[in-house]
């Protein structure tokens, strides 16, 4: 009889041990949907630049480069201006303009002079501008740079040769001691600064601090470490 009790109370331990590997296996699975949705989420934008303070730089990255996501740009809408050599690094919050130029050859491109003319629009990420951050900055890779001429006027930097709708090349700018508040940087959610055209020469830049991990995917992390916690306990309590 008292084999039987012990046989059950294993098969009991064993079935809820099971069950809490099940769980773990659920939960996980349940995390990387979650995960994967919210990175295709991000990623279908056309080109996002990614901002994030790292001790005592900050660092603008795009296409990719520093885990900023992949993105495109779409030039149908704009007229190319010149080809030039462009040496200019320049962080305007409330223009809202980015100059990140390494001094190499690029493309310039404004909707004024394109079938997008008339139609851009932006928002600021700041509410002043620091203006000339050269004597700071470090160019890492592409170029890019966007600014806003008002009253409705995008011009876009792109290094020469680049072509419309192809993954723009990853690069990013490091400005070396100093901080997102000092540099104007005061927007908080991912925000559209500039856009233009519509239709099929619609397209937009976005701006967003790095990404961290959303409430609700850190709920779910929280829950697969517990769940896991208790199933590694209960192994080494089986006889």
């Amino acid at each position: 009889m008292t084999r039987m009790t012990a046989s059950k109370s294993r098969f009991r331990i064993s079935s809820r041990c099971s069950m809490s590997r099940s769980v773990v296996r659920c939960i996980s699975c349940v995390f990387a949907i979650g995960l994967m949705f919210g990175i295709s989420r991000t990623a279908s934008a056309s080109l996002i630049i990614q901002v994030q303070q790292n001790g005592t730089n900050v660092v603008f990255s795009w296409g990719g480069a520093n885990g900023s996501p992949a993105g495109t740009l779409n030039l149908t809408g704009l007229g190319l201006q010149i080809s030039g050599n462009n040496f200019t690094q320049f962080v305007q919050a409330a223009r809202p303009a980015l100059f990140a130029a390494d001094g190499s050859l690029q493309d310039r491109y404004y909707s004024s002079l394109g079938s997008a003319a008339g139609t851009a629009s932006s928002t600021p990420f700041g509410t002043f501008n620091y203006d000339d951050v050269s004597s700071t900055a470090t160019i890492t890779g592409s170029p890019f740079t966007f600014f806003f001429n008002a009253p409705n006027d995008v011009g876009l930097y792109v290094p020469s040769g680049y072509t419309s709708g192809d993954a723009y090349p990853g690069g990013s700018m490091t400005v070396a001691g100093t901080d997102l508040a000092t540099l104007g940087i005061s927007f908080t959610s991912p925000l559209i600064v500039a856009l233009w055209g519509s239709g099929g020469t619609a397209d937009s830049i976005i701006l967003q601090h790095a990404a961290v991990p959303e409430p609700g995917t850190m709920a779910l992390v929280l829950v697969a470490s517990v769940s896991s916690a208790f199933f590694r306990r209960r192994r080494r309590v089986l006889p």
